[in-house]
Parts: structure tokens; C-alpha cells; sequence
């Protein structure tokens, strides 16, 4: 004799999907490092009070944090598959309601010069407590999506070389990175060229940069260095516009091209974009900006 299956009710869950502009490395360890996942965890722009990740499985993992509102959350749970830059699974439950255990499940896909991520968030006690969840979590990947974003900077190539300018240049890279940063944000600086009737601007220039990069913890884009190799090796090709100081077509392609390089540490060799520039052109100028920015690295 048959027997009817048990009515089980599906517990209520949530997917999310959205396309980070950061390699599946850096996305993974924004949920992994507590330094990073301060940055952005949390519904809104309210203070991540504490992040203890302990990311094997098994272990546990404890998150406190306070609102716009001034209240304060507490939630922890278990690690139950870690897949380094590729998965997390663990589950969840507040402080305040510990029996209203759930899971959540986040995946990390490449996605081009990106990564797609996918949280899904399962086993809610009723829908009421999916809906919360969801505001949350859109409010907590909006900001992690910015945590990606970069905020691109230069002076104007005479203040950080000029006696008097350059102490106003490195006291405003400072506070303009603070603000970048407290906007969740990455700072970054384009090194500006020398002068076309100045070359010895080029080492100065480089030096100041590089001096400010590393006293804000950003990265510095070589444009004036590649400018520097580009001239020594084909001086007939004209980077400059008339004044002698702001760039020609070709130029400003030589610094997209090198600020490419320098955030995505990939080659533009082959890019197909020529902004209406001759072909020849164009590989001189994406292999000078790739050999500068790996020269300038190190590597």
C-alpha cells in the first residue's frame, strides 16, 4: 500500500550575484582578512566593531558591528567548507537568537579582468527574516563593491618638485588618500612627466611619487618614466602638445596604456584600442609602458 510523502516546507533562502571589478584573490580575501572585511561588512555605513576569522573549516568566525542607528549586532558561526579564492560556506546565526541557525554559501568565480560572486543565504527561519537578510546583504555588497574602486590622482608636474610646493604636495596626497579610503576607495597616484625643455624633471618627479605611494600605502602609476623611455628611444615621436607640457595624443595613449599595466599588472601588448593612432605606434608605445611599469616593480 502507498503511503503520501511527509509535507516538508521549504525553508525560505536568498541568491545574490554581483560582478567585482578584482580578481577572484582579492575578492576572496575581503571575507577572509579581517583588515579588509572591516572595510565593507555591515548594512550600512555603520562601524565594524570587531572581525575574528578563524577561515578553516570547522573553526569559527565572530563578527560585531554597529549601525547608522547606533545598534549593535553580533553574529558567528562555523566555517564548514573553505576553498581558498574559490568558496566559503558557513553557517550563521545573531548573538541574540542562536537557535535560528542558517548557512550561507559564497562563490567566487573569474570573470575577465574581474570576478563574479554569488551568495546564497538558505535555511531562514520565516520569509520576514529573508527579506532583512537581503537589505542587508545589499547594503553590505554595495560597499564591498566599492571596495574595489580606485580613485585616480596627480598634481601638476611642477608642485612636487618645486621647493616651496612640495611639502603642500605630500601633506594633500595624505588627506586626499584619507578621504578616498574613508569613502571605501583605493587611492591611486599617476606619475606626471617631465617638462619637454626639462628632462632632469623625470628622476624628481619619480622620486616624490614614489615617496607618497609608499607613505599612503598606494599604488603609483609610472607615466613619467615611461615618457622618459619612450623619448630616449624614438625622440622623433612627439608626446607633447605645443606648451611643451601637457600630452599629445600619443602621450596621453602612453599613460593609459601604462596605468593599464600598472593596475591589472598585465601587458597592453596586442590591446586592440589605437585611438586612431598608426599600428607601429601603438606597440612602441604599449611595450614602453609595459617595460616601465615592470621595470619600476621590480619584476
Amino acid at each position: 500500500m502507498a503511503t503520501a510523502a511527509p509535507n516538508v516546507t521549504q525553508k525560505p533562502s536568498l541568491t545574490l550575484k554581483r560582478r567585482l571589478n578584482a580578481p577572484p584573490a582579492k575578492v576572496y580575501a575581503a571575507w577572509t582578512d579581517p583588515a579588509q572585511l572591516v572595510r565593507w561588512f555591515g548594512p550600512d555605513a555603520g562601524k565594524v566593531l570587531r572581525a575574528d576569522l578563524d577561515v578553516r573549516v570547522g573553526a569559527r568566525y565572530d563578527i560585531g558591528f554597529r549601525t547608522e542607528s547606533g545598534e549593535e549586532h553580533n553574529v558567528g558561526g562555523v566555517y564548514r567548507e573553505v576553498v581558498k579564492n574559490e568558496k566559503l560556506q558557513f553557517t550563521w546565526a545573531w548573538l541574540s537568537t542562536p537557535e535560528r541557525e542558517s548557512l550561507v554559501t559564497v562563490l567566487v568565480k573569474p570573470d575577465g579582468d574581474g570576478s563574479i560572486l554569488t551568495l546564497i543565504h538558505e535555511q531562514f527561519f520565516d520569509e520576514p527574516a529573508r527579506d532583512r537578510h537581503q537589505n542587508g546583504w545589499n547594503g553590505a555588497l554595495n560597499k564591498l563593491e566599492k571596495l574595489f574602486d580606485v580613485v585616480i590622482m596627480s598634481d601638476c608636474s611642477q608642485c612636487p618638485v618645486h621647493p616651496k610646493l612640495k611639502p603642500v604636495f605630500h601633506d594633500y596626497a595624505k588627506k586626499q588618500s584619507d578621504i578616498v579610503r574613508k569613502h571605501g576607495a583605493t587611492p591611486i597616484f599617476l606619475m606626471t612627466w617631465a617638462y619637454k625643455d626639462k628632462p632632469e624633471m623625470t628622476a624628481q618627479l619619480a622620486e616624490e611619487y614614489t615617496i607618497a605611494g609608499n607613505a599612503n600605502d598606494a599604488l603609483v602609476i609610472p607615466s613619467g618614466l615611461a615618457f622618459a623611455r619612450a623619448i630616449a628611444k624614438r625622440p622623433d615621436l612627439e608626446l607633447y602638445n605645443p606648451d611643451k607640457r601637457h600630452p599629445s595624443l600619443a602621450g596621453t595613449y602612453l599613460s593609459a596604456a601604462t596605468a593599464y599595466a600598472a593596475i591589472y599588472r598585465k601587458s597592453p601588448v596586442g590591446n586592440k584600442h589605437t585611438a586612431g593612432i598608426d599600428a607601429e605606434t601603438v606597440r612602441f608605445l604599449q611595450a614602453m609602458a609595459w617595460e616601465t611599469v615592470q621595470e619600476y616593480y621590480g619584476k
